[in-house]
């Protein structure tokens, strides 16, 4: 049944199929949950639908469970905490075959999830233990134990538990539970493990504070050397989006480092290494380092757009490593810089300067984005100031809900004052639309008496 719920609601089907197969037995309430399910409803409809269920049908156990899992898995833990209870309360009602046995575990899997991100560890735990005990269908939350017992401080049962579940399920460890089993076999000396789990982490593309740091650390420590070095870097590269003069700083720390590699005897190990990343700042393209590492392809391509020989192959094999800087300012302004040598007329520009600044967070690129999205809209660098992209006027709007002081929505205001263009527009749109959802009526009441004509005029336009 929920094989059906799920086919054409996109984000759903990647988690659904894996753990509900249900058929329905000979009831009214399962031989209409079949029904609901089979009118190929999609999206937001289809999940009205199930919810409008599930109230209707309060001893129905299987939508209930359906929706805990839903909840639980896009991290509405309240909702999905509520929907676990009301599972709890029928699961009498539960089909009497192997669909309801499996139900009933997902159902006590969930719950221990829910409790775990609640921080009740031990009824997390009671849970988990309990769904485990069905050896068919509970071995998807093997890992979910392992990060209970990781948050209870028993590391070592914890070690074993994903021993364990890595072994017989590789494929159903999370980023997360990688990253808690690598840091587990790296604290216990597994060193050769812990590098194998760290590449495959690698391979998720989340990157974390210090994950560099604990890479190289790894990486040093079975004697990759060369990858220990880059895998500094791959902190650098991050924290230098946000830090003035993050590039002195780390030139100025590879001449220490150098220096005391050479009083110490292990130069040689590092040196080329050393080397090939001070080119990165340099630019020198003749100094190379052989290694089809990420890391050591980054600075390769980034050398050659700064001097533009960069090619539609480098720009390829970038855009391939997207999952690895994801939360980069520095890497989409690469892609900007590359796209505008090999593909000035590419569709695509406006969306990769939108991705730097949509990173925020005071990137050192944001305002440089802004300039060249506005000069590429044909705005002047002086209107290319006001222009927000759609996360920023959410931003905007959510400062202003919060304190409901109208200073807050000044950049809005900026922007819809602009010349005409692709994002004033865009937001006008939105505006007419949902002001009064978002709770703005009055506040551009207020601007309205205050404003300029263009504003004005636009001001109207949005309320009536």
């Amino acid at each position: 049944m929920i094989l059906t719920f799920v086919k054409n609601f996109s984000f759903l089907s990647i988690f659904i199929i894996s753990l509900f197969v249900f058929s329905c037995n000979n009831t009214n309430d399962n031989a209409a949950y079949k029904e609901m399910l089979q009118k190929n409803l999609s999206g937001e409809e289809l999940l009205i639908q199930l919810t409008k269920f599930e109230t209707e049908h309060s001893n129905h156990f299987e939508s209930k469970v359906d929706l805990a899992s839903f909840y639980a898995l896009i991290g509405n833990y309240a909702k999905a905490y509520e929907y676990c209870v009301r599972a709890e309360s029928v699961i009498k009602n539960a089909p009497k075959n192997k669909d309801g046995k499996k139900a009933i575990c997902i159902l006590n899997g969930t719950r221990a999830k829910v409790d775990y991100y609640r921080g009740d560890f031990d009824s997390a735990m009671e849970f988990c233990n309990t769904a485990l005990k069905d050896k068919v269908n509970g071995k998807v939350f093997a890992n979910l134990k392992g990060q209970i017992l990781v948050s209870m401080n028993k590391l070592d049962e914890a070690l074993e538990v994903f021993d364990t579940a890595y072994t017989e399920n590789p494929d159903d460890a999370t980023s997360e539970d990688l990253k808690s089993y690598m840091y587990l076999l790296a604290t216990h000396d597994r060193l050769d493990k812990a590098k194998l789990i760290l590449e495959r982490y690698f391979e998720t593309g989340n990157y974390f504070s210090e994950f560099g740091a604990f890479a190289s650390s790894v990486y040093e420590k079975t004697n990759h050397f060369d990858l220990s070095l880059l895998s500094t870097f791959y902190d650098y590269l991050f924290y230098s989006n946000f830090i003035p003069d993050a590039e002195k700083k780390y030139f100025s720390n590879l001449d220490t480092l150098r220096e005391t590699l050479k009083k110490s005897g292990q130069l040689l190990s590092y040196e080329e290494s050393i080397n090939f990343i001070e080119s990165y700042f340099t630019l020198d393209e003749k100094v190379n380092l052989n290694s089809d590492f990420f890391i050591s392809q980054f600075i390769s391509i980034h050398k050659r757009i700064e001097n533009k020989t960069v090619t539609q192959n480098d720009l390829q094999t970038l855009l391939k490593m997207e999952k690895h800087f994801s939360l980069f300012p520095c890497f989409y302004w690469n892609v900007y810089k590359a796209l505008m040598i090999v593909l000035p007329s590419a569709q695509d520009v406006p969306a990769v300067l939108e991705k730097v600044i949509s990173l925020d967070n005071g990137n050192i690129f944001m305002e440089l984005a802004r300039t060249e999205l506005g000069k590429y809209i044909g705005l002047s660098e002086k209107d290319s100031r006001h222009l927000l992209v759609a996360s920023e006027v959410d931003k905007v709007i959510k400062n202003y809900q919060k304190s409901l002081n109208t200073d807050e929505l000044k950049p809005l205001f900026n922007l819809l004052e602009m010349p005409e263009n692709s994002y004033e527009l865009q937001t006008l749109v939105y505006l007419k639309m949902e002001y009064k959802n978002l709770g703005l009526e009055s506040a551009f009441l207020k601007e309205r008496a205050l404003c300029s004509d263009k504003l004005g005029e636009r001001i109207d336009y949005i309320l009536n």
